[in-house]
């Protein structure tokens, strides 16, 4: 079981307790209707950041936001594991990348291929090799999960100098984040509070 399901498993016996606790609560102290339902607002809020919306709350100093990487992430583009490297180069030509997520044939998560990499393949005339024997294994490979904040992922981007990770979904890639989509999101934020 992923760390996603089991967070929203604890979350969900988490819930259950509070609105059982809530309900004897509130009948014990006779409370109308609409106290258990106001009650519940806070879970709410819980609930919907957990299933990735957009959260916004005001303070007097200032916005707090949370923003899952879901909304900015790219579409993933992927290879399999047993295809050439000259095929490796083709795919990111013809779609305009420099970076292929390696997948098995269960799309599971293995690895990330880049130029660099078919260029090292290149010098050593090893065209016709395949892409798993050069790409750079998943155990190495920074990422992001699915539903994680940007503010962390910004962080692990300066850390490592990483350009781009791919977004897991438990074993399968859903997705991309790119320092440029974050360097865009982050102006067009800036720029709609007027700053």
């Amino acid at each position: 079981m992923d760390t996603r399901t089991w967070n929203t498993c604890i979350l969900v016996f988490i819930s259950l307790v509070y609105i059982i606790a809530l309900a004897a609560i509130v009948k014990f102290c006779g409370l109308e209707t609409a106290a258990f339902v106001f009650a519940l607002l806070p879970l709410i809020m819980i609930i919907a950041v957990v299933w990735g919306y957009g959260l916004k709350a005001k303070f007097p100093g200032g916005e707090l936001e949370y923003y899952p990487v879901d909304h900015i992430m790219q579409p993933a583009h992927t290879i399999l594991h047993d295809r050439t490297v000259a095929e490796a180069e083709e795919l990111m030509d013809k779609n305009g990348v420099d970076f292929l997520n390696v997948v098995d044939k269960m799309k599971r998560f293995l690895g990330v291929f880049t130029r660099a990499d078919a260029h090292k393949a290149r010098k050593l005339r090893k065209l016709s090799e395949k892409v798993e024997k050069f790409m750079t294994p998943r155990e190495r490979v920074i990422m992001a999960r699915k539903g994680e904040r940007l503010i962390d992922i910004m962080e692990r981007i300066g850390r490592t100098k990483h350009s781009r990770l791919p977004v897991l979904d438990g074993e399968r890639v859903v997705g991309v984040v790119d320092s440029v989509d974050l360097q865009n999101f982050i102006a067009r934020w800036l720029k709609k509070r007027g700053l």
